[in-house]
């Protein structure tokens, strides 16, 4: 469908009732998306509680020529199941299905706007009571986990615009809840940032009532709604009239594994209505296999070639095994999903069929990475560990050839080509803890190209998002210390979450496991505990 063929937009919200101020800043919103518009665009809303219901509008609009824009901040329970449902009851049997788009909390320009009005406000911010607290407020509910990962992308914007303050994620309806989180912020100043649209009961009474009992003595300010900034209706238009992305360009790597997961993704974006083409790059990585990778002189040396070919507009998205990645985001790009995560469990491959315990005393295994190598190590003290490259196919031909006794390879590499049968072992955790990210294929997007960030985000799962998000914030912070090797594994529900994490300094190590609702600030516990536990001691 062209831009031009849309000769409707309607705006859907939850809204709180007929003639309440949060109906009637929709109804303002809708007249100011329309303004300056061809006569032929009309802008309407539709609510979940108030004047017209969704069923009722959707009885009224030809949906051949017209999209429904969720003014949601989450991809959560209203969006994929109360909203599709009540569209669904106005429309005829074989009708044509709506047109709904990803809700506009889902497009980076819509966080970047609570981003940029923070500057001024932490500056007024009175000094005293430790760093500043930025509260980032969602509305969250039980039901959906998908209801909380855009307010913690918001959280993690914020963090890393502002590193000197203290970011955080609270609820109305799900936990950490601004209750739960009291005890943390009794003194402290405060700058609340309701990640709500519009003005209505919760932003302008029960957020700072609520806050005004969690601060204590400390200095509450709270950033004014969102629907009356500016840019929003302009952002609000293009995300209604830009039809569907045609022909995704999926950037690769060439291996047989990476090939594999670019099919996955593909398949994940053609459940939301999306084509795509695969382009296989090769990268650094892949090309130069003589040296070990620390010779090479970066960290994503599988990854820079697929980024530079995004930043260069040579491909739409990038298909990334996550653990890949660095640690420190790129300003420019935005990881857009997160698939499903397949095991995260390490698994040896060893020349005689063996595991650890069986192999030859002085046994060496291949691998490349300081973890494993430690891990295995503090398993058995007797083996030695040396470099070994190439694609999952290749390794494995290495240790049948004889080069190495053994190597660990991710168990859902091997899984995914179908040789999960050749693993001699399936290490526990408490045996070896995964790489941050293991097993997860992430799509990464340019941030300026809204459009396929937005989309992509439609196939994000959210258990994933929120056990990543612990994993690498625990990892950046332990990342300061070269001579540490480090470990973490998260899992996440809609009951909260458990990080284990396992630091090696020398003979010294540091393993836990630990229960939280926040991903961050779980992490950011126990990689304090980590780096306290291991300073060195005179």
């Amino acid at each position: 469908m062209s831009v031009a063929a849309r000769t409707t937009l309607l705006l859907a919200a939850h809204g709180a009732g007929d003639d309440s101020p949060a109906n009637r800043q929709v109804l303002a919103l809708a007249q100011r998306v329309g303004q300056g518009q061809a006569p032929s665009l009309r802008v309407g809303a539709a609510f979940r509680l108030g004047s017209p219901a969704f069923a009722d509008a959707a009885r009224q609009v030809d949906w051949h020529t017209s999209a429904v824009v969720p003014l949601m901040t989450s991809d959560g329970y209203f969006v994929r199941n109360v909203l599709p449902a009540a569209l669904r009851e106005g429309v005829p049997q074989g009708g044509a299905v709506p047109h709904v788009t990803p809700p506009i909390g889902l497009d980076p320009r819509v966080r970047g706007l609570f981003v940029h009005r923070l500057a001024p406000l932490l500056r007024q911010l009175p000094a005293g009571g430790g760093r500043p607290v930025v509260l980032v407020i969602g509305h969250g509910t039980a039901r959906a986990l998908g209801s909380g990962t855009s307010t913690y992308a918001l959280v993690g914007e914020i963090r890393d615009a502002f590193p000197g303050v203290d970011a955080r994620a609270a609820f109305l309806d799900q936990e950490p809840s601004l209750e739960s989180i009291s005890p943390t912020l009794v003194g402290r100043s405060i700058l609340a940032v309701p990640f709500m649209l519009g003005g209505g009961s919760h932003a302008l009474i029960d957020i700072p009532e609520r806050l005004g009992i969690v601060a204590g003595n400390g200095a509450v300010t709270v950033l004014e709604p969102l629907a009356e900034h500016p840019e929003l209706p302009g952002i609000v238009r293009s995300i209604g009239l830009t039809p569907l992305p045609e022909g995704l360009r999926l950037g690769t790597r060439t291996s047989p594994l990476a090939l594999w997961q670019a099919d996955q993704a593909a398949d994940a974006l053609r459940q939301w209505g999306i084509a795509s083409t695969i382009v296989p790059i090769s990268t650094r990585g892949d090309r130069d296999l003589e040296k070990p990778l620390e010779e090479i002189g970066s960290d994503s040396v599988f990854t820079d070639d697929l980024a530079a070919a995004l930043r260069r507009g040579e491909i739409d998205v990038a298909v990334h095994s996550l653990k890949d990645l660095p640690l420190d985001d790129d300003p420019s790009l935005v990881l857009a999903a997160m698939l499903a995560r397949a095991s995260s469990a390490e698994a040896l491959v060893s020349a005689r069929g063996v595991p650890l315990r069986d192999l030859p005393t002085g046994a060496v295994v291949g691998t490349c990475s300081t973890r494993r190598a430690r891990q295995l190590q503090r398993l058995r003290p007797d083996i030695r560990t040396a470099p070994i490259r190439g694609d999952v196919s290749a390794r494995i031909a290495q240790v049948r050839a004889g080069q190495f006794e053994a190597t660990v390879l991710a168990l859902a590499g091997l899984q995914r080509l179908g040789r999960s049968n050749e693993a001699a072992q399936i290490f526990d955790p408490d045996e070896l803890l995964p790489e941050a990210g293991q097993g997860v294929i992430t799509l990464q997007t340019r941030r300026e190209d809204w459009s396929a960030t937005a989309w992509c985000a439609r196939a994000d799962d959210p258990a994933t998002r929120m056990s990543v998000l612990a994993e690498r914030a625990f990892m950046r912070r332990i990342e300061v210390n070269p001579a540490l090797a480090a470990a973490a594994s998260a899992s996440w529900s809609t009951d909260g979450g458990t990080l284990r994490v396992r630091v090696l300094s020398g003979a010294e190590v540091f393993d836990a496991v630990r229960p939280g609702s926040d991903p961050l600030v779980l992490a950011d516990e126990l990689a304090a505990a980590a780096l306290a536990s291991l300073e060195p001691r005179e």
